[in-house]
């Protein structure tokens, strides 16, 4: 339990996610199309239920908020490096 001293960062609720996403004149059905995915995915990560580092960081961008300040904790992670990044590294440790 956080103390007086130390509060625990809230992120977004789900309808001022959305309402961010109306206001730039978008919706969950456009981010999945620019994205190729299905929109069910893109509403499961704006709510919280799901968890997508490329939809959650499209959305963040959308509506101009670090992804940090949306859902905090949950997204703390770099993406790997591609494969042909990781194949290079590793021949050049052997």
């Amino acid at each position: 339990m956080p103390t007086s001293t130390q509060k625990a960062k809230k992120g977004m609720d789900q309808h001022d996610i959305l309402a961010c996403i109306k206001k730039k004149k978008s919706s969950y059905a456009k981010i999945a199309i620019a994205l190729d995915v299905h929109q069910t995915s893109v509403r499961s990560v704006a709510i919280g239920k799901g968890e997508s580092h490329r939809i959650a960081t499209h959305i963040a961008k959308l509506i101009g908020k670090p992804i940090d300040d949306i859902w905090p904790g949950r997204y703390n992670y770099q993406p790997r490096d591609s494969y042909k990044d990781r194949c290079e590294n590793a021949r050049a440790v052997a």
